[in-house]
C-alpha cells in the first residue's frame, strides 16, 4: 500500500480506460463521454482526494478528444458533456474528503476510546491481588495488544536493575526476551533505553528502530543479530515512580511495519505508568505489612503475659493466648467470637468495677489506666468465663500502648496485663482508690 498509494483508484481509472475504448470502437461519443463521471465517484469511495483528483483529470482528458469520433469535437453538446465530466470530477474530490474526514473521526473516537478503556485499566490494579508478582503480571498483560505486541517490566532496586516481567502476542518473542536478557543483562550506565529511563526517571521515545539504533545497544555481533531478527520497529520507556523514587521501568514495543508511538502515546503511557506505579507499591507495601504483623504475632503468641489490643471504642481487636486463656477461652479466636457481654475485658473500668463490687459502689473507682507522665496502677477486676460461666477475681497491671501520634485527649490502644491471684488483703488498695 505505501509503495503504491494510488492502488485504491484503479477500478476508477480502469472504468475510464474501458469507456473511452468502447466510445473509440463504436464511434458514438454522446452515449460513453457522460458514462465518463462514474469513474471518479468510483475513486472517491475508496481512494485517497489526491488519487481521485488524477482520475477526474485522467476522465477529462479522455472526454475531450472523444468528440472526434463522430465529428462533434468542440461543439456545444460536446462541450456540455466535458463540463458534465468536470462537475462530475468535482463532486468525487469532495467527496473523497468528506469520506477521509469522516474515517479519520471514527478512527480518533475508536483510538480515545481504547485509550480510555487503557486507563480505565490501569486504575483497576488497585482492585488487583495485593501480591507484587500478581501485580507485575497485570501491568504488562494490560498493555497487549492495544498499546503493544510486547510489554516489559524492570524492576529498580537502589539504582540497579532487577527481576523482569514480559507478555507479548507471541511466545517466541518472550523466547527471545529472555535469551537476551540472560546471556546480555542490561548495563545501569549503559545508552539502553530502559538503562537510561532508570538513570534519569524521564520517558524515551523511539519512533523508528534501525540498525544503527540496535547497533549502540548491541554488546557484540551474536547481540545484535538476535535484536535484528526480532524485527523490532517501535518503543516507548516510561519509568514507575512511587513516593519520589524510580521503582522501575515500563516498556512498550512494536514490530514489524506498525505505526510509531508519538507524543500522544508518551501521555498517555506515562498516565499508566504513574497508575501502575501506584498498585505496585501498595502491592509491596501490603506484602511487607503482611510479614511484619506475621513476625508480630508469632512474638505475641509465645509471650507469658496477656496482651490485648483495643480500638479507642473499647472493641477487642486482637488477643494473644495468654490473654484467651485469662478470659476462659482456648484460643483468641474464640475471645474475639464471643459476645462482650460474655466476657470481662483485661482492664478494669470504673463502671465495671462498681457493677461488680459492692464495696466498690461506694468508695472510689480505681484507676486501672496511668494518666499520661504516671506509672500504671494495679486494679483488680471480675472475669467471668464463657466456658464454665464461673465468675472470679483477678488483679491486673495495665499500661497504655501509644502509636506514633497519639490523639488528644489520649486513647488506649493496647493493654499488657499480668495475671495474678486476687486476695481479699490485695482487693482492699484497690476499693480504697
Amino acid at each position: 500500500m505505501r509503495r503504491w498509494p494510488c492502488i485504491a483508484a484503479a477500478p476508477g481509472a480502469a472504468f475510464v480506460l474501458v469507456d473511452t475504448a468502447l466510445a473509440i470502437a463504436i464511434g458514438n461519443s454522446s452515449v460513453f463521454v457522460p458514462l465518463l463521471v462514474i469513474g471518479p465517484l468510483v475513486a472517491a469511495a475508496l481512494a485517497s482526494p489526491r488519487c481521485t483528483l488524477g482520475v477526474a483529470l485522467l476522465a477529462m482528458a479522455c472526454a475531450l478528444p472523444l468528440g472526434l469520433a463522430d465529428n462533434r469535437f468542440l461543439s456545444a453538446e460536446h462541450m456540455g458533456e466535458v463540463l458534465a465530466v468536470a462537475a462530475g470530477g468535482v463532486l468525487a474530490v469532495l467527496a473523497a474528503k468528506g469520506r477521509r474526514s469522516y474515517e479519520e473521526a471514527l478512527l480518533n473516537e475508536r483510538a480515545a476510546r481504547r485509550r480510555a478503556d487503557f486507563v480505565g485499566r490501569a486504575g483497576q490494579l488497585l482492585d488487583a491481588p495485593p501480591e507484587p508478582e500478581a501485580m507485575l503480571r497485570e501491568i504488562v498483560r494490560m498493555a497487549v495488544p492495544d498499546m503493544a505486541e510486547l510489554c516489559i517490566v524492570d524492576l529498580v532496586h537502589d539504582g540497579a536493575l532487577g527481576e523482569t516481567t514480559a507478555y507479548a502476542t507471541n511466545p517466541r518473542t518472550l523466547e527471545m526476551l529472555h535469551t537476551s536478557r540472560v546471556h546480555y543483562p542490561l548495563d545501569p550506565a549503559g545508552p539502553h533505553p530502559v538503562a537510561v529511563v532508570a538513570r534519569t526517571g524521564r520517558p524515551h521515545l523511539q519512533d523508528k528502530i534501525g540498525a544503527e539504533r540496535l547497533r549502540a545497544f548491541a554488546v557484540d555481533e551474536q547481540h545484535l543479530k538476535l535484536m535484528s531478527g526480532a524485527g523490532y520497529a517501535t518503543s516507548l520507556a516510561v519509568p514507575l515512580i512511587a513516593r519520589g523514587r524510580t521503582i522501575g521501568v515500563l516498556s512498550f514495543m512494536r514490530f514489524g511495519g506498525a505505526a510509531p508511538y508519538g507524543d500522544g502515546d508518551v501521555e498517555l503511557a506515562a498516565e499508566v505508568a504513574r497508575r501502575a506505579a501506584l498498585a505496585l507499591d501498595n502491592a509491596r507495601l501490603f506484602a511487607e505489612l503482611r510479614r511484619t504483623e506475621g513476625q508480630l504475632e508469632a512474638v505475641l503468641a509465645n509471650l507469658a503475659a496477656a496482651v490485648t489490643v483495643q480500638a479507642p471504642d473499647g472493641t477487642l481487636v486482637y488477643v494473644n493466648q495468654a490473654g484467651a486463656e485469662v478470659l476462659g477461652c482456648s484460643s483468641p479466636e474464640e475471645v474475639l467470637a464471643t459476645p462482650p457481654a460474655r466476657t470481662s475485658p483485661p482492664r478494669c473500668s470504673a463502671v465495671f468495677c462498681r457493677r461488680a463490687c459492692p464495696r466498690c459502689r461506694a468508695s472510689p473507682s480505681p484507676r486501672a489506666f496511668a494518666p499520661p507522665g504516671r506509672r500504671a496502677r494495679w486494679a483488680a477486676t471480675s472475669t467471668t468465663s464463657s466456658a464454665s460461666a464461673t465468675h472470679g477475681w483477678s488483679w491486673w497491671a495495665t499500661s497504655p500502648a501509644r502509636g506514633p501520634r497519639p490523639p488528644r485527649p489520649p486513647r488506649w490502644r493496647a493493654t499488657q496485663c499480668a495475671p495474678r491471684p486476687c486476695t481479699s488483703a490485695r482487693r482492699a488498695p484497690c476499693w480504697r482508690g
